[in-house]
């Protein structure tokens, strides 16, 4: 849930970076490497473990199979997706990444109650 508004800020920083004069431009994209990075690190950590956790015992493998393909599936769809936005209006991809990011956050907070109480922790 805290990756989320990180990711949310990189994509709304990245989304209006063409706004920025030039002078400030790489100091600019800087910070909003550093908003995804921490973000990647919080989620990295955590996320692998949770799938883990989360799942029931006899069907874990399944799970986590799950769970791994929706990344290969986001990274076969992802690029054509932004290509497309990109054409219509250049900052689009960014906005709806970043829209997505802030949205799958305030989504999490309702489905923390349904995990098993030894995974509470890490949400």
């Amino acid at each position: 849930m805290l990756a989320g508004p990180l990711w949310a800020a990189w994509a709304w920083l990245t989304a209006t970076a063409t706004a920025v004069p030039t002078a400030a431009l790489l100091p600019y994209l800087a910070v909003a490497t550093v908003f995804y990075s921490l973000a990647e690190l919080i989620h990295a950590s955590t996320s692998n473990a949770l799938a883990a956790e989360a799942a029931p015992e006899p069907v874990r493998g399944s799970y986590l199979a799950a769970f791994q393909y929706s990344f290969t599936v986001a990274t076969l769809v992802v690029p054509g997706a932004f290509g497309v936005l990109f054409a219509l209006r250049p900052e689009l991809p960014w906005l709806i990444a970043g829209a997505l990011a802030g949205a799958d956050s305030a989504l999490m907070a309702p489905l923390a109650a349904r995990l098993p109480a030894a995974v509470h922790g890490a949400t």
